[in-house]
């Protein structure tokens, strides 16, 4: 019996020797970041990947299954390997592959670091960035680091936006109020089941892309401590009509913001903002009008472009007009045979009305837009015109 159980000993000593990190024949791998290839052992044990980084230091995680014809019920993450705590998780790289259907994805309890990409990034084209569409994240309650709600993933302490997944099933989405600030860029872009977005009332800057084209986002609520609205935060949303902006902090609409909105018809602007960027508004068909805040100082170039329904503008300036950029941009109309010169104000309706406190106001405007593509322009204080037949 004894020699027996010797025996066991050694044979179960061995296979520990054979399996583990230090002992297995690792391969070779790498990744380019540019000139710098980083380096690292690696194998592969079922549908996993375990990367061994810093001779061994760290380990991560990927999950490498191919593409899939039917979704993937669940895929929970090992929070350990050979006795190692994992580090980092996320999915081998497989050229924007979005085959890869998953239900749900379970985040362990020793997790911090993960590298989950849903939709497809435009500024990173060269990533090489496995795309996962998935519908809900889990976390394991005992995790510090991380939680879930709804299906999306937070810090622990609700502070963080980490990722909302892009099948998640709802279609009002009420962004927790503690939240102040988002991971990443395009958090929510291509979100398609969204219909109503409430943002968080203490979240300070909408982000680039991160509402950008959410086909049937119809409205969205934005709170009241957001500083600045980002660059083609909700581009070529088509079916967006009403914004509510209740920030009394917001002082600039980027570049693009509300770009290709072109069912937008509602929109409020405190009285704080002093910004509106490069086409901001463009090509908005639906807005009629549009009040402007008394603290503006600047109208980017392009930023009412092909607003073909914008019939009336409020300037509530009372020293003198907001700057309006006046960047011309032409090009050839082949069927037309004639240059096209794209301006500011370029495409509004004919006749467009702009209503000024003061005379003083109205003869800043006037100078400026001679310049901004405007048909027939009228300026009015009241109900009286002060000056009428402007063009641009």
């Amino acid at each position: 019996m004894k020699k027996l159980l010797t025996t066991i000993i050694s044979i179960t000593i061995l296979m520990s020797i054979m399996i583990s990190p230090a002992s297995a024949e690792l391969k070779d791998g790498y990744k380019d970041y540019g000139s710098y290839r980083d380096k690292f052992k690696y194998e592969d044990v079922g549908d996993f990947r375990y990367i061994y980084r810093y001779g061994g230091k760290s380990l991560e995680v990927l999950y490498k299954k191919r593409s899939s014809k039917q979704e993937i019920k669940r895929i929970e993450f090992p929070a350990e390997h050979n006795g190692k705590q994992v580090d980092v998780i996320g999915f081998t790289n497989d050229n924007h592959d979005e085959n890869l259907k998953v239900n749900t994805i379970f985040i362990p309890k020793t997790i911090d670091v993960f590298s989950i990409s849903c939709v497809y990034d435009p500024f990173d084209d060269e990533s090489g960035e496995r795309l996962v569409s998935v519908k809900n994240i889990e976390v394991d309650k005992d995790n510090p680091y991380l939680c879930s709600k709804d299906g999306v993933l937070y810090s622990k302490d609700m502070k963080i936006l980490y990722l909302y997944p892009n099948r998640n099933n709802m279609t009002v989405y009420k962004m927790p109020n503690t939240i102040e600030d988002t991971f990443s860029y395009m958090l929510l872009f291509k979100r398609n089941n969204l219909r109503k977005v409430y943002l968080s009332d203490n979240l300070k800057k909408i982000d680039l892309s991160s509402l950008q084209n959410c086909k049937n986002l119809e409205y969205v609520y934005i709170g009241t401590n957001t500083k600045e609205i980002g660059e083609s935060a909700f581009c070529s949303d088509e079916k967006l009509k009403t914004v509510k902006i209740k920030s009394k902090k917001l002082k600039t609409i980027g570049e693009s913001s509300f770009n290709g909105c072109s069912s937008l018809k509602n929109i409020n602007i405190p009285s704080t903002l002093k910004i509106i960027e490069g086409s901001a508004f463009r090509d908005c068909k639906s807005l009629k009008k549009i009040k402007l805040p008394k603290n503006l100082k600047k109208i980017g170039s392009f930023a009412f472009m092909d607003c073909k329904k914008l019939s009336k503008v409020i300037i509530s300036n009372t020293n003198k007009a907001p700057e309006i950029k006046n960047k011309v941009y032409c090009y050839y109309n082949y069927k037309k045979n004639k240059k096209v010169y794209q301006k500011t104000f370029s495409g509004t309706k004919k006749g467009i009305k702009f209503h000024v406190k003061n005379k003083k106001v109205a003869k800043s405007l006037k100078k400026q837009l001679k310049g901004s593509g405007v048909k027939n322009a009228k300026i009015l204080i009241g109900k009286k015109v002060v000056y009428q037949n402007i063009n641009g």
